[in-house]
């Protein structure tokens, strides 16, 4: 029970600090040899929500390239849900297979940034 409590509080406080992120970044998603270009919305230690303008089927796995500060990080991912923006763009939900070290050298810098902002 105390695990289920630390593992809520995490999320928690995740859920807290990403809310303070400016969204806009940059994404590329890397779908059946095609580059999407799209900007996230929404991102966190799990994944990641992103206006991409295509559908994706639920269940793909892609690959998306986040851009920040002129650089970039790789990141495999798997489609988990489909939106739509107030807009009418198209987007998708992803969920991330595996986090490179540069991937999570990137959340812990912007878990620091933005938590003393």
């Amino acid at each position: 029970m105390q695990l289920q409590s630390k593992t809520a509080e995490e999320h928690d406080m995740n859920k807290r600090l990403f809310s303070r992120i400016p969204t806009g970044f940059r994404a590329r998603l890397l779908y059946k040899g095609a580059q999407y270009e799209g900007n996230v919305v929404n991102v966190s230690k799990y994944g990641m929500h992103i206006l991409t303008g295509v559908k994706v089927p639920v269940s793909t796995k892609a690959e998306v390239i986040l851009c920040w500060q002129n650089r970039e990080f790789r990141v495999p991912v798997e489609v988990r849900q489909q939106l739509e923006a107030d807009n009418d763009k198209e987007g998708i939900g992803v969920e991330i297979i595996h986090m490179p070290d540069d991937y999570r050298e990137f959340v812990d810098t912007l878990y620091f940034f933005y938590s003393i902002v």
